[in-house]
C-alpha cells in the first residue's frame, strides 16, 4: 500500500511541477503577451509561485521516501570481531564544515536558488520596465546570499561553544554490538539497533537516533586499515544509509 501511495505522489507532483515549470517560463518571458501588473502584484505572484514550487518539491520527495520505505535494506555478512578504540576532539573547523555542508546541500535550498535565478532572468529581461521590483529582488538576494549564511554560521559557532562535549577529548570504543563514547561529561553506550539512519560524509559518520539527533564519529581518528574495516562493517547493519 505504501508503494502505491508513494508512486501516486511521485506521478502527481511530477506532473504538477512540469506544468508549473512550463507556465512559469511563459510568465517570466511575458508569453503570450505582456501584462501590466503593479509591483505589489508581482511580489505576491513571485512569493506564491515560490511557495507552490517548494510544496510540490516536498510532496515529490515525500513520495520517493514513501516508496523507499518498502524496499529492503541491502546488507552484507560480517563475521569478524570488531574492536576499535579511538581518541580525539572534534575541532570547530571540522564541525563547521560538516554543518554547513548538511544545511546548504539540502535539496530545498537548491530549489530556492533555482527560483532566485529564474527571477533574476526575468528582471534582466524586463529591463527598465521592472521599476521598483529591482529593490525587492536586491533585498531578497541580500537576505539569501548574505544574511542567511551569516546567521547560520553564527548559530553553528554558538552551538559549538556552548556544548561542553566539543571541548573534551573523547574516547570511542566501537564493537559489533555498540559504540561507546567516554569523556569528562559523557559516558554513553548505544547499541547499533538504536540508530534509525546512518549518513556517510567526506569526514564524518553520522548515526541518527532521531530526525535531528546524531552521534558524530570523525573519520580522521581511524587508521586507514581501521576505516576500511569499519566501512565494511557499516554495510552489514540493517539501517538505512545515505
Amino acid at each position: 500500500m505504501n508503494k502505491i501511495i508513494g508512486w501516486f505522489l511521485v506521478i502527481f507532483f511530477s506532473t504538477i511541477l512540469f506544468v508549473f515549470g512550463v507556465f512559469l517560463l511563459c510568465v517570466l518571458f511575458d508569453f503570450p503577451e505582456p501584462t501590466a501588473n503593479s509591483t505589489s502584484d508581482k511580489v505576491t505572484s513571485f512569493l506564491g509561485a515560490g511557495l507552490f514550487m517548494l510544496l510540490s518539491i516536498w510532496g515529490l520527495g515525500y513520495g520517493w521516501r514513501t516508496i523507499k520505505k518498502g524496499v529492503p535494506i541491502a546488507t552484507i555478512a560480517y563475521n569478524k570481531v570488531l574492536d576499535i578504540s579511538l581518541k580525539g576532539k572534534i575541532e570547530f573547523k571540522a564541525y563547521r564544515n560538516l554543518m554547513l555542508g548538511l544545511i546548504f546541500k539540502k535539496k530545498l535550498f537548491f530549489w530556492m536558488s533555482i527560483i532566485i535565478i529564474l527571477s533574476v532572468i526575468q528582471l534582466l529581461a524586463s529591463g527598465s520596465e521592472a521599476g521598483s521590483m529591482h529593490y525587492f529582488y536586491a533585498l531578497f538576494m541580500i537576505v539569501l546570499v548574505v544574511v542567511f549564511p551569516v546567521s547560520v554560521f553564527l548559530q553553528i559557532k554558538k552551538l559549538y561553544n556552548t556544548d561542553a562535549i566539543f571541548k573534551e577529548i573523547l574516547t570511542y570504543h566501537v564493537t559489533n554490538a555498540s559504540i561507546q563514547i567516554i569523556g569528562d561529561t559523557v559516558n554513553s553506550t548505544q547499541q547499533w539497533t538504536h540508530f534509525i539512519k546512518i549518513k556517510d560524509t567526506q569526514h564524518f559518520y553520522l548515526f541518527y537516533s532521531g530526525a535531528m539527533v546524531a552521534t558524530l564519529l570523525e573519520k580522521r581518528l581511524f587508521s586507514e586499515e581501521e576505516l576500511n574495516e569499519f566501512a565494511i562493517f557499516i554495510k552489514s547493519l540493517n539501517i538505512p544509509k545515505e
